[in-house]
Order: structure tokens, then sequence, then C-alpha cells
């Protein structure tokens, strides 16, 4: 129902969710992230370019972004804890989801495919929540949310590298406002919060 650009900009609102939030909520919010928020988001926009997207697909997406957002503010509230335990509690649910697959089906997955599904879950899943739970001890959520924006340019940065894309000057353009809107987010939490490694949810 949505086009990946779509999909990658509407995923991105998440930020703005928890913006409203942290500044609803008046705890450390003020005009530098309200900046950050507008160039990173449009840069963002800039970025992604999109369209051609059927309503139930934003909309499908759209809900999905309160989810991120709640998750963003959760793990800054409470991933001061221990990572291992935060960790496994966080992955139980999905993974008691194998007692209701149907075991005739695991036996059709080959020996490629479960290298596929074995890398997606060590690297995309674990570690890269495990980092998210560490890196959030030391950031705002507002600035954490902020710096998610990064991942799409990141991506189309590192294929480049692998030569599986080409120079897009729209591209660079919108990656260089989300990058500028990361530094403002965080000269914003270095300046003016009192306590650097608080949370502000």
């Amino acid at each position: 129902y949505i086009t990946p650009a779509t999909n990658a900009f509407i995923t991105g609102l998440s930020t703005l969710h928890v913006h409203v939030y942290v500044a609803s909520r008046n705890k450390n919010y003020n005009i530098l992230d309200l900046f950050s928020l507008i160039i990173a988001l449009g840069g963002l926009y800039i970025f992604t370019r999109p369209g051609g997207t059927e309503l139930m697909g934003s909309l499908l997406v759209l809900l999905s972004t309160f989810f991120w957002a709640t998750q963003i503010l959760v793990i800054s509230k409470y991933g001061k804890g221990d990572l291992y335990n935060l960790l496994i509690g966080y992955f139980i649910a999905g993974a008691l989801f194998i007692l209701i697959a149907p075991i005739n089906s695991l036996y059709k997955i080959g020996i490629r495919e479960w290298l596929y599904i074995l890398y997606l879950a060590v690297f995309c899943s674990v570690i890269a929540t495990f980092l998210q739970f560490y890196g959030q001890r030391f950031v705002s959520a507002k600035t954490a949310s902020t710096i998610y924006l990064l991942e799409p340019f990141f991506a189309y940065l590192f294929s480049l590298v692998a030569g599986e894309d080409y120079i897009d000057h729209m591209k660079i353009l919108g990656g260089s406002l989300i990058v500028t809107g990361v530094y403002l987010a965080q000269y914003s939490e270095i300046k003016y919060s009192r306590n650097y490694y608080s949370t502000d949810s």
C-alpha cells in the first residue's frame, strides 16, 4: 500500500510525536530543539520525496509511528536498568511466537534463508536494540528520536559505498539537513540540560 520513500518519511514522524510529548511536559524543551526538529524533518522530506501512496498504507504506517515514539520514550524512562534483563524482556514476546508457528513450515526453510534470518536476528535486532538501550542512557528521548532520522541517510551512504546507488544531489542535501538537525539537537542538550545524562520523559 505504500512506497519505500513515503514509508521512510512517515516513519520519521515518530520523532515529531516524541518532541510534542516532551514539549507538552515542559521538560528541557527550547527553541533549538524545535529548530532541530524542523530542519531534520525538512531534510527527511527532501531526502525521501514521498508520494504515490494509497491512503490506507499511509494511515497504517502513521499508526505505527505512535508505537515507535512510545518505545523511545519508554526506553528513555526505564532503560537505566540491567541491559541483559531488558533485552530478554524486550524479545521474549517475539520469541514465544515460535510456539504458534507451524512446525512443518520451519523444515521448508533452507540453509541460506536461515543464515539471513540469523543475520537479521543478531545484528539488526539484538545488537541494534542493545546499542539503542545503551545509547539512550546518555541522550534524552528528543535527541535520540532526532538521531534516528539518520537511518535512511546512512542506508543511502552504505549503498553508495557498495556501488548499489548513485549520487543524488537532493539526497545529499536532505541528508545534510538531517545531520544539521541532529547537531542542533545535541548542541541544545549540552547547552541547556542541567544534567546531560538525564532523561526527559
